[in-house]
């Protein structure tokens, strides 16, 4: 039998398994390791975009990429100026899709830089949130998913700093990264923005901090604003099959806190894949799940993924 090649998914691992049914009949099983688009909640999580800006400067909400996104992506704009502080403000992800997370802030208030922007997206990185006397800036993000890790970009750099004398730490929950704060013409992480990846605690919540550093000699720290996306995680490196009688043994090695679907097919090329197991736990062990009679067909095809 020829197998035709699968189009359209992107497939990391491929095996073909030949078992020979009592008849005498070949069952071709197929097990392909995917990831699947799925209903979990991140796979309904796209990514946020918050930038704080001050209207009383000039200053509006933000448009376009940073270091991740496209030209096309809502930001939420805050207005610092007029609110130094706020909260809980609901916000809406990059496609303007409404979200249950919302975002609460401490601040001295908000700017626009006195220096003429040299950044890229200036309509993100003229603004920023500061404060003054060696305070911090604090952040909060509410109602995200329980336990779960997420990339993070913060930007924190205005035009006035230089030499480091707005350098800051970023902490978000147990995570930090340092940055000089320096105005720069490309996005440099450790510069004018940081990436770390925290994992929100039992109740949805990451708690971000903006502090000088020992190196910041103005005793101002800025917050331009921030990026928050979801940690792709890896489907399964494999897929092992049994034939058990008249039934297959499908068996694949997880992640904690992971939750994953099987799928199968009788033809590649014709039949639409089906669901045969769902939302299975990750426990970080092996997982065996059994389709039962499926070995008395001539041939059947597996694909398991982890949903996003």
């Amino acid at each position: 039998m020829k197998l035709k090649p699968i189009l359209g998914a992107d497939f990391v691992a491929l095996k073909l398994i030949v078992g020979r049914l009592s008849e005498g009949r070949v069952l071709w099983l197929l097990a392909a390791v995917m990831v699947l688009g799925t209903t979990s909640v991140r796979a309904a999580f796209n990514s946020i975009d918050v930038n704080f800006y001050a209207s009383g400067f000039g200053g509006s909400t933000a448009t376009g990429a940073a270091v991740v996104g496209s030209s096309s992506d809502t930001w939420n704009g805050i207005d610092g100026a007029v609110n130094s502080s706020g909260g809980p403000l609901a916000l809406v992800d990059v496609a303007s899709n409404s979200t249950p997370i919302t975002l609460s802030y401490v601040s001295d208030g908000a700017v626009v830089s006195a220096n003429s922007n040299i950044q890229p997206n200036a309509s993100l990185m003229s603004d920023y949130l500061f404060a003054n006397t060696n305070d911090n800036i604090t952040v909060t993000l509410q109602n995200l998913a329980p336990n779960t890790a997420y990339n993070l970009y913060v930007y924190l750099s205005s035009n006035d700093a230089s030499d480091s004398s707005r350098a800051a730490m970023v902490m978000a929950n147990a995570v930090s990264a340092p940055a000089t704060g320096d105005p720069q013409t490309s996005f440099i992480a450790g510069e004018n923005y940081v990436l770390l990846t925290p994992t929100s605690d039992a109740l949805g919540t990451i708690n971000i901090t903006v502090s000088p550093t020992d190196a910041n000699s103005d005793g101002e720290v800025d917050l331009n604003g921030l990026q928050l996306t979801a940690v792709p995680v890896p489907p399964p490196t494999n897929l092992t099959i049994k034939i058990v009688s008249t039934n297959v043994s499908l068996t694949f090695p997880s992640i904690s806190n992971e939750t994953y679907d099987i799928q199968s097919t009788t033809n590649l090329v014709s039949v639409p894949w089906s669901t045969i197991a769902s939302n299975l736990p990750g426990t970080g062990a092996i997982i065996t799940n059994i389709d039962v009679g499926a070995a008395v067909v001539r041939q059947k095809f597996y694909r398991v993924g982890v949903q996003q």
